[in-house]
């Protein structure tokens, strides 16, 4: 049931986005929809996942992931709609037909390569995000879609992987600038094939996934 709600927040997210587009008059869509400390949640599901991100290098700010291990990769990703999406962000002409409430609990924060890596955030359940730094823990799963005592889950793809990903050991999401106008801050979290001892097959290992972001508001 939780999983449903993420996949309508991502899908509604992109919705809001495109009709901020349409009222600016702008030609380029979104392609997809992520202080005090935090520990506990609910269950939650996988965002959509971005194409590619929007252009880097302007004021809509970025984001900088790098993965060491078993998978090695590097990416800078763009801000904008689709990468950055929180309800108390979004005017209330936009948000008037969501069939979810776009409030503290509409939060998408994704990260994403011109190709399939990508790592992506947002609330457990119900859990509403305040606009105030803090600090998540990620808990270890055997679930690519988290941990249902997290407040914030993510969900990872690498390029060229045939597997789930999810939480090895107990990761952290840390806001440490968030108002009106932007969001910053890091992450850090250890992955593993969480398919592998189900399938049978031979694991892809395990990897360290870390970075940081800053995104203005898109609104």
């Amino acid at each position: 049931m939780n999983h449903t709600r993420f996949a309508i927040t991502v899908l509604v997210a992109a919705g809001l986005a495109v009709t901020a587009c349409s009222d600016d008059g702008a030609s380029t869509l979104p392609t997809a929809a992520g202080g005090a400390t935090a520990t506990d949640g609910q269950a939650t599901g996988q965002p959509a996942l971005p194409n590619s991100p929007t252009d880097i290098g302007d004021d809509s700010g970025s984001c900088h992931v790098k993965v060491t291990g078993d998978i090695n990769a590097e990416w800078t990703g763009g801000g904008g709609v689709s990468s950055i999406g929180y309800g108390p962000w979004i005017p209330a002409d936009q948000a008037v037909n969501s069939p979810i409430p776009v409030d503290e609990t509409f939060f998408i924060l994704n990260c994403a390569s011109d190709t399939e890596n990508y790592v992506g955030f947002g609330p457990m359940g119900d859990f509403a995000v305040p606009m105030q730094p803090a600090t998540y823990v990620i808990k270890a799963s055997d679930s690519a879609f988290g941990s249902e005592d997290s407040q914030i889950g993510a969900f990872v793809t690498f390029d060229g992987s045939d597997t789930n990903w999810g939480p090895s050991a107990d990761g952290q999401f840390v806001i440490t600038e968030f108002d009106a106008d932007h969001i910053a801050g890091t992450f850090s979290i250890p992955v593993r094939d969480v398919l592998a001892d189900l399938s049978g097959e031979p694991s892809e290992g395990e990897a360290l996934i870390t970075g940081e972001f800053m995104f203005t508001n898109p609104n």
